[in-house]
Formats: structure tokens, C-alpha cells, sequence
């Protein structure tokens, strides 16, 4: 049985899924997506409690599905043309307020 999506397309066995593909794909676990982003944060926020660290603001954000396909879409192009493929469907960020401890 053949579960490939119906746009995908056979490489030199690599089956490569499209920028949409990859959307549709996105789109049916985004409230999970949605839900653990509320857990890191509130999990970043009770950890630097715990540690006595003060923070200015935290941000968290779950990315919205038409950006999400429009940047596989970018870095699909600039993969290609190198020759590599595109990471994973996330970008995780952690921006600390200061020096990075043990720098």
C-alpha cells in the first residue's frame, strides 16, 4: 500500500513532500503544537522562579500555518540549490537576558 502524499515525488529513493504537503501536515497537529508551546512556557516561567532569575518578558508563539508553508517554500529553494534538505517543522529560540552562563 502506497501512502505517499499525492504530491510527493521520488528522488533516488527520497521521497520529497511539498512546501503544501508539509502544510496540510502542520495544520492537522497545530492545536497539539499550540498546547505544548503553552507547556514550555509556563515550564521556562516555573524554572526561572524556581532559580531566582528575573526576566524581563517571555514570549512564546506557535507559528501560523500559511507563514510555516511560506518558509518551507523559502528555505526549500535555498536547500535545493546547495543540495541539502530544510530542518524541522519548528524553530525554537532562547534569547537570555544577559551573559550565557558558563561563558
Amino acid at each position: 500500500m502506497d501512502v505517499r502524499p499525492i504530491d510527493a515525488r521520488e528522488e533516488q529513493g527520497v521521497t520529497e513532500v511539498s512546501p503544501q504537503e508539509w502544510g496540510n501536515r502542520y495544520r492537522a497537529i497545530r492545536g497539539t503544537c499550540v498546547s505544548l508551546t503553552a507547556r514550555l512556557r509556563a515550564l521556562i516561567v516555573d524554572l526561572l522562579a524556581e532559580a531566582n532569575i528575573e526576566v524581563i518578558q517571555i514570549e512564546a508563539r506557535t507559528k501560523a500555518i500559511d507563514s510555516f508553508t511560506e518558509k518551507i517554500s523559502r528555505k526549500r529553494v535555498k536547500y535545493v540549490d546547495r543540495g541539502h534538505r530544510p530542518g524541522g517543522p519548528a524553530d525554537h529560540h532562547l534569547l537570555p537576558g544577559g551573559r550565557h552562563p558558563g561563558r
